[in-house]
Formats: structure tokens, sequence, C-alpha cells
């Protein structure tokens, strides 16, 4: 489900405060961002929007973008302007081409601030542009398929596995992404433990005895492949093996996508936002999932129980 946020701006120059809109939809990152002139009425403190008109014509900067990976294809779509162009992107690079489509390559993921100036910059609107690499995985296709090209960050579960077959992973910008694979049927109500070590170090967090590189400091128990789904998160409050766990109550954290039975296996896909995981330090974090029946006995592990977790790289290219 698209979703659209809207968010507002204020910066004072000028004796004027420029208001920037920013409407984002999660899929496409389809972002348009508006500018208004403002007066400021000082005795009574209050702020007023109104758009640029010139004859009745309403003037206004306006731009949306697409990213795919770290290009990324700005469009001018402003009002009644008709001067010249000048992009700044934000990676210290600028162009003056008088063009409406701009499409720039950023070097690496990152944070930037992207400006586009019109009629010699009297104009402008800006946002920041958060950058990663793209994942091929779409939850909103109702198939398993698009995981066939995920072939880096796969977890295939031994004899230790139990029950557990496979795991995969992927990330973009904003989200990672997760492919489960286990003996069974979706009746049986296996029950989830992901445990995620967000700075790969075992010196902070929960030190789990099943994997033995792993200091956990958020942990999302649930049930994502039946019809009543539910799925918790929790923050670790304790020191080494301590079991102290805090509940976290975020909106919106994970989404869930198609899940199938097949060949005596079910398998499901679901995903986490990267903003919503305290502690996420964006550079490598380590997973490790114990699987449990219906009675909480263990029944799988991915990876292997003993083993040391799997490192997901949160810096690949």
């Amino acid at each position: 489900m698209k979703r659209l946020l809207i968010h507002c701006a204020y910066r004072i120059h000028n004796r004027q405060i420029e208001v920037l809109l920013i409407k984002k939809q999660n899929k496409m990152k389809n972002i348009v961002l508006l500018k208004y002139s403002v007066s400021i009425l000082l005795v009574l403190f209050v702020i007023s929007c109104k758009k640029d008109k010139d004859n009745g014509i309403l003037k206004e900067a306006l731009f949306s973008y697409i990213d795919d990976g770290f290009t990324v294809t700005f469009t001018d779509v402003s009002t009644g302007l008709s001067g010249d162009y000048y992009w700044e992107f934000g990676d210290g690079t600028t162009s003056s081409e008088q063009t409406a489509t701009m499409v720039h390559t950023y070097p690496q993921k990152g944070r930037y601030v992207f400006t586009l100036y019109r009629d010699g910059k009297k104009y402008e609107a800006s946002t920041i542009i958060y950058l990663d690499k793209s994942s091929p995985v779409k939850l909103d296709d109702g198939t398993l398929s698009d995981w066939t090209a995920v072939t880096k960050n796969v977890v295939v579960s031994g004899t230790n596995g139990m029950g557990a077959r496979m795991a995969k992973y992927d990330y973009d910008a904003n989200y990672i992404y997760f492919y489960v694979e286990q003996v069974g049927a979706v009746a049986d109500g296996i029950i989830m433990d992901m445990y995620i070590d967000t700075d790969a170090s075992r010196t902070t967090g929960y030190q789990l005895g099943a994997f033995t590189s792993m200091g956990a400091e958020v942990m999302f128990e649930g049930q994502l492949q039946v019809a009543d789904k539910w799925f918790d998160y929790y923050e670790y409050s304790g020191t080494g093996s301590d079991w102290s766990w805090s509940s976290v109550q975020a909106n919106e954290y994970y989404k869930v996508g198609a899940i199938e039975e097949k060949d005596g296996k079910t398998m499901y896909e679901f995903a986490i936002s990267r903003s919503k995981i305290n502690g996420l330090t964006g550079n490598a974090i380590r997973i490790g999932i114990n699987l449990m029946d219906s009675s909480w006995s263990d029944f799988g592990y991915i990876p292997d129980k003993g083993s040391e977790g799997f490192l997901l790289d949160l810096n690949e290219q």
C-alpha cells in the first residue's frame, strides 16, 4: 500500500519564510516540492502563506524525482516560470543545462541535499535525498519469484537448522527485506524470534547461546505467515546474557508480502523499516532466527544453531 507523507520546513531569509511541502510516496519515492513566499506579521506573529502571482499567474518552483539505485531523474514541473535552470545536486556538482529533465548519478550511498533554482535563482526548491543500493524485492507483487534475483545474502540451514531450510536478505535505502523458508504448513503456526545485532558486536546487546558472535540489540517476535498476523518489537535493556527486553511501540515498522506453501514447505517475505530499528549503524548487522512450534519448543535455526549468526553488509554497491 502506498502512503503519502507531507512534511513542512520553514526558513527565514530576507524577511520571508520559505515553506517546503514535501510529498513522498514510498514505492517510487516520487517527491514534489513547492515553494511559497510568506509574509511575517511581526506584531501578531502570524505566518500567512501566499503563492507569488504576476498578473494573476501563479509562480512557484516545483519538481519531482525518481531514483533507481544511485541514478536519479529530476523533472521540473514549475508553474508560471520560464527563466533559466540551475541544478545543484548536493554532492559538490552542479549543472546549468537548460532542460526540464535532468539525470544525475551519485557517486555512492548517502544523504544529499538537492536544490533546483529557477529564474536567476529567484525561485528555488530543495529536498534531502537518501540513496542506497536498490533491491529487486517487491512485497506488493503477490509472488516470491523476485527473490530468485537475490543470490548474495543467502543462508541455507544444515543439520542444526532443524525445521528451518533457508533465509535470504536484501535491503535498500528504506527497508531490510527478509525471505524465510521452513518445513511444514501455514496451519502449523510456527513462531519466529528474529534477533538483530545492530552494530555487529557481541560486546553490546543480548549474548545468545545459539549464535556465538551476536550481541542482539533488538528482537522481533511473531507469526507473519498466518492470517491473524502479529509481530512484536523489543529492545534489549539488560547486560550480556540477562533475558531483559523492553517492548517498543512503533507504527508501520514492518510490511508483509507473499506467503506460499509448496512441497511440504512454507515460504514468506517481509520487510522492516530501517528508520525504525534503533541503534542501526548502517554498516553491518548480524541476524539470527529461532523458529518455535506452537508450544514454544525449538523448531529451527537460521543459520544453524551454534554458528556466528549471519553478517549482512549494508555497504554493498
